[in-house]
């Protein structure tokens, strides 16, 4: 996981993924050089910054289990984090739903 909104902002530049709206919450799904990765942004509050994650598509289905759920599980339940870490956590368990269907990889634009 990478916090560093610099570092982030070079990744999701290089992904052609930076037009996001900075006054806005979201999420964002996208592969880039063989990873899946996962962006939350908070646009303001206590929990205000960025958080990417970052999977190697080689062992996603993995990495989806044993790294991200727990972390996104252990993300704050604070009013103003819950729609980021609801949304990232419907994204991963969609992955893992169509795992089971072996169609995990898919274009995420």
């Amino acid at each position: 996981m990478l916090t560093d909104d610099i570092e982030i902002f070079k990744i999701l530049a290089a992904a052609d993924r930076e037009n996001f709206d900075p006054l806005k919450n979201q999420v964002l799904k996208f592969s880039f050089n063989e990873t899946w990765n996962l962006f939350l942004f908070s646009a303001s509050g206590r929990f205000k910054g960025c958080r990417l994650y970052i999977l190697e598509n080689i062992s996603l289905e993995i990495a989806l289990h044993e790294k991200l759920l727990p972390e996104l599980l252990s993300l704050p339940d604070h009013p103003e984090y819950f729609f980021l870490k609801n949304e990232a956590l419907q994204i991963v368990e969609t992955l893992i739903g169509n795992r089971k269907n072996d169609s995990l990889f898919f274009d995420a634009h």
